[in-house]
């Protein structure tokens, strides 16, 4: 510590002497602490550093791939402020024989988690340890890298293939004629420009097969068929249903209200990509159309660009922040949270179903998310039989 000189007048002989004074830092709470961790991370956010880049994506992909182990080991990634920190990968090891196999998984956070951990970073410390005001740069490292990985178990279903696709085609035959398709192709008929596509990209659409062995409700009620688990299928027809109608526009240079005829049908290519499919579900979709990632999760962000449609059904997942970092897609449609609804519009057991089976936890906008949003005119889908709500967001310039 530094020791300042200054006079001091003695008492007892009247004169002036040099007694040493010592300089003590002040001491910083947990919460202060916390709250400087906090305002550094938003520093880095706000100097518009990217917190997601394809480079990580690709990179977790990469490194998963290519390594198997049985005990915890990390991977090195990126932060917002240039220096790359140890992210943590658990044992892949089993408890016990017989069980399914455990696979990594990324669990991606975005902006306001990182606030809220580095606000709570230093709960584990006493106050009286927190004498240095200073933040290390491996704690700045570890908070501004919206990464961490945890396990999962392989998704395994005992559901038959046969089942999985005698589904698939009995709903196909009812999206046909459903009011979910004829208020999406009315909200398509409404938008008169839309850029240059080259493909759709579909993020987290849902399993199939896991889902009806999961769905037993259905044995005492009768759910609308485009909620779960028919939602996860329907999910994909709205995917290809979007694919076929821009495509066949684009390919014939069609107004929005002319419908193509069997010649002119075209559909643009369809990439999807979701942790829990299942070896069925891969197999049904890629007979369907669909062009599937094997990744680890973060796959299909890579193949986002100007030219994509994004479809996501999964608002748990903070995709738009990650997209609002990585790319400004031509389109986005937006599978968006239930609506409440009143006691008695449907059967209120299904409905404490659905609450139980889907948090439908969204976190608060970042203001890179606000900024995406303005650069795009919305359209919404009035499900009126259906407890669905769609938007589409379309790339102004």
């Amino acid at each position: 510590m530094n020791a300042i000189s200054t006079p001091v007048q003695s008492t007892q002989f009247g004169e002036t002497s040099l007694r040493p004074t010592i300089e003590v830092r002040r001491q910083l709470t947990r919460k202060e602490k916390g709250q400087k961790l906090a305002q550094a991370v938003q520093h880095a956010y706000e100097s518009g550093n990217k917190l997601y880049t394809k480079d990580m994506f690709r990179e977790i992909e990469v490194f998963l791939a290519k390594h198997s182990w049985t005990e915890a080991t990390y991977i090195t990634l990126p932060s917002m402020i240039g220096i790359n920190t140890k992210v943590a990968i658990p044992s892949l090891e089993n408890d016990g024989p017989g069980e399914p196999q455990l696979v990594p998984f990324p669990v991606i956070y975005p902006y306001r988690k990182l606030m809220n951990l580095a606000q709570n970073a230093f709960e584990g410390e006493t106050d009286e340890e927190l004498v240095d005001p200073s933040i290390p740069e491996i704690k700045m490292a570890a908070f501004t890298c919206p990464i961490r990985i945890s396990t999962v178990f392989t998704m395994i279903s005992e559901i038959p293939h046969h089942q999985v696709e005698e589904t698939w085609s009995f709903i196909e035959e009812s999206w046909e004629q459903s009011s979910f398709r004829i208020e999406l192709l009315d909200m398509l008929n409404l938008v008169d420009r839309i850029p240059k596509v080259s493909r759709v990209v579909c993020l987290g659409l849902g399993n199939l097969a896991k889902t009806l062995a999961e769905d037993n409700i259905y044995e005492t009620v009768e759910p609308p068929s485009t909620l779960p688990g028919y939602r996860n299928y329907i999910n994909h027809f709205v995917a290809l249903t979007v694919a076929q109608v821009i495509g066949s526009r684009q390919a014939n240079r069609l107004s929005p209200d002319t419908e193509p005829t069997h010649g002119q049908q075209s559909s643009l290519k369809v990439v999807a990509e979701d942790f829990s499919y299942s070896l069925q579900d891969k197999e049904v979709l890629a007979k369907a159309g669909f062009q599937i990632l094997n990744g680890y999760g973060t796959s299909a962000f890579r193949v986002v660009d100007d030219e994509t449609i994004l479809v996501c059904c999964d608002p748990r997942r903070a995709v738009m922040e990650i997209i609002a970092d990585i790319a400004r897609p031509a389109a986005m449609l937006w599978i968006q949270d239930l609506p409440e609804v009143e006691q008695g519009d449907i059967q209120t057991e299904y409905w404490e179903f659905i609450k139980r089976k889907f948090s439908f936890k969204k976190y608060e906008d970042s203001p890179r998310t606000i900024q995406l949003l303005q650069e795009y005119t919305k359209y919404e889908v009035e499900v009126k039989a259906e407890v669905l709500r769609t938007d589409l967001y379309i790339r102004n310039t």
